[in-house]
């Protein structure tokens, strides 16, 4: 017998939550009251004390439900989030496939997802504001949140969790009972079946049934029996001499069980807990000798291992490096504890010293990606980034609040252009860029073009050259060589978008002339992409290419692959005009790869809309105008069509000509429409177009239609494969039912009558 035919289709990751290392004790029915409430409601939230085991519960119903949403189930932890400014950039960074969008709701629209809001406490309010936005503006999205206070808007739904019951039916073990013995026996390997149910059911009851609280006194299982536990808590020290005085009732169990691991840890343990209450994430051990003092890297390390066999920290393997993580309890109470005895323990450590420290880490994190930025390390270094995103924003966040630090919130701002301008985060670097110019006078002449570029290609020129004349003057003052050349050269951007082609080109000529004296080859090879493409509109073909020519040299010599990626789009541009549309689509199938990687949406839409125009000139409009669509989508919400330059707009109104010329205006409709569902990731995985491919189906060559969802073009894969309604759901582990409506979708968008039709156009098209 012949093999099935494998697809190509290639799995998505359905969700972004982790495994858990202990077994969920209980909570089955809440598991079942709450996806019954989210059947019924798109936000709920589950209410609760801390450590009562809402993240927990939140994160198992997400489990249970990630089948059920075709885009997936994304837990995002606002824990790490430092100020109410950066939530929707955090829930924007844990879902996948940006697509370039610069709102959230422009980023979820369409989708049908379950989003997981973790630790809301904080940023209730911002949260609330944040989730209102999202539950108007993206109908199938749904959401499920965890706090200790409501979000306090109107489709809000409460769910309270409970502590677990300490006493239950006859013969049966209470729940806070076994969540006591399977955690001692995880500790000590005492399972406690030779203690009475009632011995152990009383002392959680004294822990008022909280989770955390029960966990962390079966880690004194190694030392102490049940009756001295129970003692240790009537210990008559003030429980709340350090803590604050509206602290909830059933919180005081837990601030007691936090005191009492204080109190079993070394004063160089305690030292570093109170430390790391700074970070707004996970950090690796280097990051924290480096943040961190005790007064040697040996006393860092041993008390790190100290914290991790207390439980105070967990142990997460990320990349080639693990990282030690914080619950927010511990964080807390290890914040306290800095205010009211960091002095006296060793280091001698102050919030404002440790968050110096914290905020020179950072800054030096940041100077060192920008420095590794053009070379072969591009990929690592905008990584690197990506992995400390939480910490960089919550350093930038503290360095605005004061005037001696401010300096240093427009160095990061600056040295992280790369991610704004290079990594596809042009949203968060505008949403930076807001905070610093409305907390402080921006004079760093760095921070100001990064600031005029960041204007300059979402379309408001004025303000760019405001800011580009400022650095130009600024750079003078200081002797900023680098600073000033990109100044000047964006000057001659802002001509060069005005229409002023020949004033904008010799400002250029001048960067570039400037950046050779100073053995600036980054800033050279960026000037010669710009004025190539300068060029290129212009028509100097020859020019244009000479100009590659010498930038590629550079990216070459330096293993940059970046800006090599613009200058190679510019010349398919020039490819194209001079009507070599095979060369044209050789050149952007290379410039593709890199932008797709470093996620630089600039450069997709850029190249996307070239392989659209070549597409539309080489009889295959329906596939240019469905690129189109997406491409649009970009330019809409980045507030400019093709940055504002006129001939490229024009050269975008020459191709939708073309293809009004071969396609009916219902056509266009259906296939713009159906593009601006598609992200430009997606949609450039199939760039350049070649005559016979469509582009609706990245993942299975051959699906004809372009209307398409993810699943219908997954599905109908595996009709053509000779899958079974019943077999298909069982190799996608989702309903028959589901199967049943998605086949008949597809009959339905193809016109078709039968599946056997599927299969036949489906093969007939892989032939050819």
């Amino acid at each position: 017998m012949g093999q099935r035919k494998e697809t190509a289709i290639a799995a998505q990751p359905r969700h972004n939550l982790t495994a858990e290392v202990t077994s969920l004790v209980g909570r089955i029915d809440d598991q079942a009251q709450v996806r019954a409430r989210l059947g019924q409601a798109r936000l709920v939230t589950l209410l609760g004390p801390g450590g009562v085991g809402k993240s927990r519960l939140a994160r198992a119903v997400g489990m249970r439900l990630a089948r059920a949403f075709d885009d997936g189930v994304w837990l995002v932890d606002l824990a790490s989030v430092p100020a109410p400014e950066f939530v929707a950039r955090a829930i924007a960074d844990a879902v996948p496939e940006p697509g370039g969008a610069l709102s959230l709701v422009e980023q979820l629209a369409g989708r049908r997802a379950l989003l997981i809001l973790d630790n809301c406490d904080h940023l209730h309010e911002a949260v609330g504001d944040v989730a209102a936005d999202l539950l108007a503006g993206c109908p199938s999205i749904v959401l499920l949140a965890t706090s200790r206070v409501p979000l306090d808007i109107s489709a809000e739904h409460i769910y309270s969790v409970e502590p677990l019951p300490v006493v239950a039916d006859v013969d049966a073990v209470p729940d806070a009972v076994v969540l006591f013995r399977n955690r001692a026996l995880a500790a000590s390997g005492w399972d406690c079946s030779d203690v009475p149910v009632a011995e152990i059911a009383a002392l959680c009851a004294h822990l008022d049934g909280l989770p955390l609280a029960i966990e962390l006194a079966a880690l004194h299982t190694r030392t102490l029996t049940i009756a001295e536990i129970e003692a240790r808590l009537d210990h008559p020290f003030d429980l709340l001499r350090d803590g604050p005085r509206d602290l909830h009732p059933r919180h005081r169990s837990l601030w007691t069980l936090l005191e009492w691991t204080w109190l079993a840890c070394s004063p160089d343990e305690r030292s570093l807990w109170t430390q790391l209450s700074v970070f707004a994430g996970p950090a690796t051990a280097a990051t924290i000798r480096s943040v961190c003092a005790l007064g040697s890297s040996r006393s860092v390390d041993d008390a790190l291992n100290g914290l991790v066999a207390q439980s105070v920290l967990s142990r997460r393997r990320a990349g080639s490096a693990p990282r030690f993580a914080m619950l927010v309890s511990f964080r807390e109470f290890g914040r306290v504890k800095l205010d009211a005895e960091g002095a006296s323990l060793p280091g001698g450590p102050t919030y404002e010293a440790v968050r110096a420290a914290h905020l020179d880490h950072y800054l030096r994190l940041a100077v060192d990606s920008e420095a590794r930025w053009f070379g072969p390390t591009q990929v690592p270094a905008s990584q690197a980034v990506a992995a400390e995103i939480a910490d960089l924003r919550a350093a930038f966040e503290y360095a605005l609040d004061a005037d001696v630090t401010v300096g240093s919130a427009e160095r990061m701002f600056a040295t992280l252009w790369f991610r704004w301008l290079g990594c596809g985060r042009l949203s968060e670097g505008l949403q930076w860029a807001a905070l610093l110019t409305r907390r402080s006078v921006v004079d760093d002449p760095a921070a100001l073009w990064t600031l005029g570029w960041l204007n300059l290609i979402t379309g408001d020129l004025d303000r760019a050259e405001l800011y580009l004349r400022a650095c130009v003057e600024r750079a003078e003052i200081v002797d900023a060589g680098r600073a000033g050349g990109f100044g000047q050269a964006l000057l001659g951007a802002v001509a060069i978008f005005r229409g002023e082609f020949d004033a904008g080109q010799e400002q250029y000529r001048d960067a570039i002339a400037g950046a050779r004296v100073r053995g600036d080859d980054l800033s050279e090879a960026m000037f010669l992409y710009q004025l190539a493409e300068a060029h290129c509109l212009s028509r100097d073909l020859d020019i244009t290419l000479e100009l590659c020519a010498q930038g590629l040299v550079l990216c070459e010599r330096n293993g940059d692959r970046w800006c090599a990626s613009y200058l190679q789009w510019v010349q398919g541009l020039a490819a194209y005009q001079a009507g070599d549309d095979d060369h044209a689509r050789e050149l952007i199938a290379v410039a593709v790869g890199p932008m797709r990687e470093l996620g630089d949406h600039l450069g997709l839409a850029l190249v996307n809309e070239l392989g659209a125009w070549i597409a539309a000139r080489t009889g295959m409009p329906r596939e240019a105008m469905t690129v189109l669509g997406a491409t649009a989508k970009y330019w809409t919400i980045s507030g400019s069509m093709m940055m504002g330059v006129g001939e490229l707009r024009g050269l975008r109104a020459g191709a939708e000509r073309e293809i009004a010329r071969q396609l009916s205006a219902s056509d266009i409709s259906a296939a713009s429409g159906a593009g601006g569902q598609l992200s430009l990731e997606r949609v450039s995985e199939r760039v350049p177009l070649q005559p016979g491919e469509p582009t609706s189906s990245p993942a299975a060559k051959g699906i004809p239609g372009i209307d398409l969802t993810r699943r219908e073009e997954e599905i109908a894969a595996l009709v053509a494969e000779g899958l079974t309604n019943r077999e298909i759901a069982e190799r996608l582990v989702i309903g028959k039912r589901t199967v049943d409506t998605h086949v008949a979708h597809i009959l339905a968008k193809w016109g078709l009558r039968r599946r056997s039709e599927i299969v036949a156009l489906i093969a007939g098209r892989a032939e050819k």
